[in-house]
C-alpha cells in the first residue's frame, strides 16, 4: 500500500515492523533482509533514529541467531564442541558490531538512555561469549549511565 502511494517513509517503517514480526516467528533470514531494507530507507531519508533502531534490531537478530545455534546444539548434545562455540561466538560478535554502531550513533545524538541500553545489550553478548571481564565493563557503563539519568 505504501509503495503504491509513493510513501517511502511508510514503506521504510513497514519493513521494520515486518522484520520484527517475522523475527518472532523464527524466520531470521527474512527478518534480517527486512531490517537491512529498513536501514537503507533510513539512510536515504536521513532518519538517524531509525538507523539506530535498525542497528539495534540487527544486533538482537544476531544475538538470537547465536542463542539458536547453542540451543540446537544443546538439544543434540553437541553444544560444547569447538565448532558450535565458534559459530555462536561469530553471531554474538556480529551482534556487538551492530551494537557498537548503535552506541556511536546514540552518542552523536546525545541519547544517553539508548547508550545505556547498547552497553547492556553488549554486556549480554559478551556474557554469552564467556568474556566476563568485557561483560562486566559493559554492565558498569550501563549502571553509570542509569545512575546519571
Amino acid at each position: 500500500v505504501c509503495r503504491a502511494m509513493g510513501d517511502e517513509v511508510g514503506e521504510t517503517k513497514a519493513c521494520c515492523n515486518f522484520g520484527v514480526a517475522v523475527q518472532m516467528l523464527g524466520r531470521l533470514k527474512m527478518a534480517g533482509r527486512s531490517f537491512l531494507k529498513y536501514m537503507d530507507g533510513c539512510v536515504r531519508g536521513g532518519d538517524r533514529e531509525g538507523m539506530g533502531k535498525a542497528y539495534n534490531n540487527l544486533a538482537m537478530l544476531w544475538r538470537m541467531q547465536g542463542k539458536e545455534v547453542l540451543g540446537r546444539a544443546g538439544e543434540a548434545g553437541t553444544a560444547d564442541t569447538v565448532e558450535v562455540q565458534a559459530d555462536a561466538r561469530r553471531c554474538f560478535e556480529r551482534a556487538n558490531e551492530y551494537l557498537a554502531k548503535y552506541l556511536d550513533l546514540m552518542r552523536e545524538m546525545g541519547n544517553r538512555e539508548n547508550e545505556g541500553k547498547a552497553y547492556g545489550n553488549m554486556g549480554v553478548c559478551y556474557e554469552l561469549m564467556k568474556d566476563y571481564d568485557e561483560a562486566l565493563e559493559c554492565y558498569r557503563q550501563r549502571l553509570d549511565i542509569a545512575k546519571e539519568l
